[in-house]
């Protein structure tokens, strides 16, 4: 299912990009966790849009072309795995952040 979380937030961040569709991935690890970093570069995510983001139906995208259930599926998956699903704006856009404990409890 992890599969399906990395297509989506690449699929999103694909679309956000504006005019340079290439995506920055960096991938850190500690003991306790492995971190997946995503960044676009797109406009990024308002406050109001960043609280409501992985919220069932909620979706920033024309009528037909978004459901709003990739980011929430998202994160239940993530959750579901221990880990953590996380948004940050930067200078050039938006930052996914993927956190996965490297061992389930």
């Amino acid at each position: 299912m992890l599969e399906a979380v990395f297509s989506n937030i690449i699929g999103n961040a694909i679309d956000a990009s504006v005019d340079e569709k290439y995506l920055h991935i960096q991938t850190l690890q500690s003991k306790l966790k492995a971190v997946v970093k995503i960044s676009d570069h797109g406009s990024g995510m308002s406050e109001d849009v960043l609280a409501r983001a992985t919220q069932p139906f909620f979706t920033t995208k024309p009528k037909g072309e978004g459901t709003g259930m990739g980011l929430a599926l998202c994160k239940q998956i993530v959750q579901q795995h221990g880990g953590k699903l996380l948004f940050e704006n930067n200078d050039r856009g938006l930052t996914v952040v993927i956190e996965l404990p490297r061992k389930m409890s």
